[in-house]
């Protein structure tokens, strides 16, 4: 347990006690542990209270000042505790459900005399919330996530760091299996990025492989909105239709302009269904004639079994139960039609098969922009692609470096670095006294990554 303890806080997980409503400490410590989670993930009280999410998820919302016990999750014997509190106080709460008259779904109040008290149902359908989320990723629901990225703005006398928050929606595991979860690579690029490493000003047409949960192509919007690249047309797309209404939900929440908006000026943000290997069979369609294609079929590249062919891709998203607006169905790439159209690629953390090394090679060749004249560099067409070091999948790694150079690609910049790596290197490059208040400002949980990511820049060879 914490050892400062805030007002109207009690010192130990509170009872359950038989009664025809649960008390307000058992209200007030299931927030608290809703509180703490949302703290993990980066979001604040202020921020969650005022984009209404909470109205929409639970019947009721307690009073800030309701008694509560502060769960201490730095402490992993506490954080176990918590889970069996939790697991306790839902079989005690669903047999008082059983047992008590007052529990309409709808008028959690009850009776006239009875004021705004919380039913048992409403209470553990807020447990069962928090308990999926503590025990880890793959049994929580749809969350939202807050992250803080720094921009730098040049004044007449010194040099300004900015800090923008992005919040991100995250569907369940069930919804989007790996695609669920914002990965390392995601971070890096953002980050670079944010931070004018990356200048997309003369690159109009920007294609993001594998979005999954959509940060690479938000930073991306929001940067350009910031820099006033109000040319820059990005596509997001992914396989799965469940993780591009992950993103529109984090377009709107995040103000970013959205492909087909009505009265809409300035960078664009457009969502498309994209099938990797339907690009395959375009690239060799194109390239070998019908004759070749029938001769050569032995060299196919096959989806990897797992995670593509065994998820739900209806194109109608179905909410958790929830009316979060009207569904939205996406449609597909016309990959025909965008064949070299676009002047950057980006990709973050793609190889995570070996099919996925032999076919992204061929996707970005297909869809990027010839120009193998003389140009200057920041003019040059391009593919910005992250992937993580991960001992299991270096095989991965070198089949996708020797497929880009066999497409006619070449590493035009390569750096090996770990995520604080990456943000310590460029503290040390902003003034002592910038670099000292970014660096007091960041919690250190924020950077811990050990993991060491490629970080490559393609261009076509002359």
């Amino acid at each position: 347990m914490a050892e400062s303890q805030p007002e109207n806080t009690v010192l130990s997980p509170p009872r359950f006690l038989k009664s025809e409503y649960p008390e307000n400490v058992l209200v007030g410590t299931v927030f608290e542990i809703q509180r703490l989670l949302d703290e993990k993930r980066g979001i604040s009280n202020s921020r969650k209270y005022n984009d209404g999410q909470y109205n929409q998820e639970c019947k009721l919302w307690p009073e800030n000042n309701l008694p509560r016990y502060m769960w201490d999750f730095d402490d992993n014997v506490e954080r176990k505790w918590c889970v069996q509190w939790l697991q306790n106080l839902i079989k005690f709460g669903t047999n008082q459900m059983c047992e008590c008259s007052c529990q309409d779904p709808d008028d959690p109040a009850g009776a006239d005399d009875c004021g705004n008290r919380w039913t048992w149902e409403s209470l553990v359908d807020q447990a069962v919330v928090v308990l999926s989320e503590l025990c880890g990723k793959g049994a929580s629901g749809a969350v939202s996530r807050g992250l803080r990225f720094w921009s730098i703005e040049d004044g007449q006398e010194n040099v300004k760091a900015v800090a923008f928050d992005v919040t991100i929606h995250e569907p369940s595991f069930i919804e989007a299996d790996v695609g669920c979860q914002t990965w390392g690579s995601s971070i890096l690029f953002s980050n670079r990025i944010a931070r004018g490493e990356i200048n997309l000003s003369k690159h109009h047409h920007v294609l993001e492989l594998g979005s999954g949960t959509g940060l690479c192509g938000l930073v991306t919007g929001m940067v350009a909105k910031k820099r006033n690249w109000k040319n820059l047309k990005l596509t997001m797309t992914d396989y799965l239709p469940s993780l591009l209404s992950s993103i529109n939900k984090s377009l709107s929440v995040n103000n970013i302009n959205k492909m087909g908006s009505t009265n809409v000026s300035g960078p664009t943000i457009d969502l498309k269904l994209l099938d990797w290997f339907k690009v395959h069979e375009k690239s060799k369609e194109s390239e070998r004639g019908e004759e070749a294609l029938e001769k050569d079929r032995v060299d196919d590249i096959s989806p990897p079994v797992s995670n593509y062919l065994d998820v739900n891709v209806s194109t109608d998203f179905e909410t958790n139960g929830r009316d979060d607006g009207p569904k939205r169905s996406f449609s597909e790439l016309d990959i025909p039609a965008h064949k070299g159209k676009y002047s950057t690629i980006i990709a973050a953390d793609v190889l995570y098969e070996i099919q996925h090394a032999m076919v992204i090679p061929q996707i970005i060749n297909y869809f990027l922009f010839n120009d193998t004249k003389d140009k200057p560099d920041h003019d040059q067409s391009q593919a910005i692609v992250v992937a993580p070091l991960r001992p299991t999948h270096m095989k991965e790694i070198d089949i996708f470096e020797h497929e880009m150079q066999k497409v006619g690609l070449r590493i035009k910049y390569k750096v090996t670095t770990t995520i604080k790596q990456d943000f310590d290197c460029w503290l040390g490059c902003l003034p002592a006294e910038t670099g000292y208040k970014i660096k007091n400002s960041v919690q250190i949980n924020d950077f811990d990554d050990t993991v060491e990511y490629n970080f490559w820049v393609w261009v076509r060879r002359s």
